[in-house]
């Protein structure tokens, strides 16, 4: 495979990624899912740790209620995954069309 052809690939995944970014920061700015979140990491998460405390720890409910504040911190963790991938994404399709314009000048 040819540097053009590796920087363009790169280009073209940075830019999906960049896309995906882009799509869960307007999301995030909807005032529906504003809600959502809201409820889920306040109102949800106060309410999943104040039935810890009441649970015996060998129980069913105390492990369903781990799996669910297991869930909440995955999604939270996958949000933020994607933010880093597309601030990282922009970064390098940036500099992978600098260096195409670097051989398109050889």
């Amino acid at each position: 495979m040819s540097k053009h052809s590796e920087l363009t690939d790169l280009i073209r995944k940075g830019e999906s990624q960049v896309a995906l970014g882009e799509a869960l920061e307007r999301l995030q700015r909807n005032q529906d899912f504003k809600l959502v979140m809201s409820h889920l990491t306040q109102t949800r998460l106060v309410e999943l740790h104040s039935n810890l405390a009441k649970l015996q720890v060998d129980s069913g409910e105390y492990r369903s209620t781990v799996r669910n504040l297991d869930a909440l911190s995955i999604f939270q963790c996958e949000l933020s995954s994607i933010h880093e991938a597309a601030a990282n994404a922009r970064a390098s399709v940036r500099e992978a069309r600098l260096m195409q314009d670097e051989l398109h000048e050889d």
